[in-house]
């Protein structure tokens, strides 16, 4: 009726404040319910062992010139690399005693090194419908970060799909 919007779980139970999980993944029975609102905004999934991976400059609607990828909590004086995928590996493989989590995997970019204050943001302009990225494509994310003493950290999985606003 557009007064009373909520998330609601299947039979009308109340969902919980976050509408999805954090989990490294989650089977789906079936597909989108009728009803419920596409936000275009990227989701974080897995466990990481320190450095975290996010997003700014809005949602991941085409065209978004001011998109950016960032880590923060990085060792500094290391190395990060980001891999990205178009699937999530579940359960995830183990890279050097970490979880990883993107599979099938390109990449990976970098090396990027870690100023001081442990933080990148990596300009990732999405371009207008139409281009080189399919509307509806779904990419997942995550950051490989290696320590000065050679130690490796890696970031949570993130998942962003592509969609016009």
């Amino acid at each position: 009726d557009g007064f009373g919007v909520d998330y609601q779980l299947t039979g009308g139970v109340p969902a919980p404040a976050t509408f999805y999980t954090p989990a490294t993944c989650f089977p789906w029975a079936a597909g989108p319910t009728q009803g419920l609102e596409y936000v275009a905004r990227p989701i974080s999934y897995g466990t990481g062992t320190g450095p975290v991976i996010g997003t700014g400059g809005g949602q991941s609607v085409l065209p978004n010139p001011a998109f950016t990828v960032t880590l923060t909590g990085a060792p500094p004086g290391g190395l990060a690399f980001l891999v990205y995928g178009t699937g999530a590996a579940c359960p995830p493989f183990t890279f050097l005693g970490n979880p990883w989590l993107v599979t099938p995997w390109f990449g990976p970019l970098g090396p990027f090194p870690v100023p001081a204050s442990g933080s990148i943001t990596l300009p990732a302009p999405l371009p207008p419908p139409g281009g080189p990225l399919a509307c509806g494509l779904s990419v997942y994310m995550q950051w490989l970060c290696r320590a000065p003493s050679l130690v490796w950290t890696v970031s949570q999985g993130l998942e962003f799909t592509t969609s016009i606003p």
